[in-house]
């Protein structure tokens, strides 16, 4: 068995909008509050100045800002679907006879117990689905995995 690590770059900035919007109506959300996100994310933008000369404004597209008391909810609603990818394709495990897990989140920080080496292939798929979908960005530098057992 494998533990598998998975970091994503700059997790929270990456998040695309448009998946953003479509993920909350796929949820169930009423217009309201969809309308609501959009106000909070629509229009933004940033401006920068270097050596006494200003640049911008320009929009930001993507992000889920990490001061914003949402953030985490959006965050882990727009997670989830990836998680969701996983959780269907691949198999269970049981550890101490408790309820099958092989996954394990929080924030953006995801673990998976890999069980077999076939496994690597369906979790890259998911991984480029969801970078395809989302804007996420897996960095490798920083995802890891270790050999448990023997």
């Amino acid at each position: 068995m494998c533990i598998l690590s998975l970091d994503f770059k700059h997790a929270f900035d990456r998040i695309a909008h448009n998946y953003l919007f479509k993920i909350l109506l796929g949820y169930g959300n009423g217009n309201a509050f969809i309308a609501g996100s959009k106000r909070m994310c629509e229009g933004a933008t940033f401006s920068v100045e270097i050596n006494g000369h200003h640049y911008g404004p320009t929009p930001i597209r993507c992000a889920v800002r990490q001061g914003c008391p949402m953030s985490m909810a959006l965050y882990a609603l727009c997670l989830r679907r990836f998680l969701r990818l996983l959780d269907l394709k691949l198999p269970d495990i049981r550890i101490r006879r408790r309820t099958p897990t092989f996954l394990v989140a929080y924030a953006d920080d995801v673990k998976i117990f890999v069980t077999s080496v076939a496994d690597f292939a369906i979790i890259e798929e998911a991984i480029r689905l969801y970078e395809r979908a989302s804007g996420a960005r897996l960095n490798p530098r920083k995802s890891k995995a270790l050999a448990v057992g023997s």
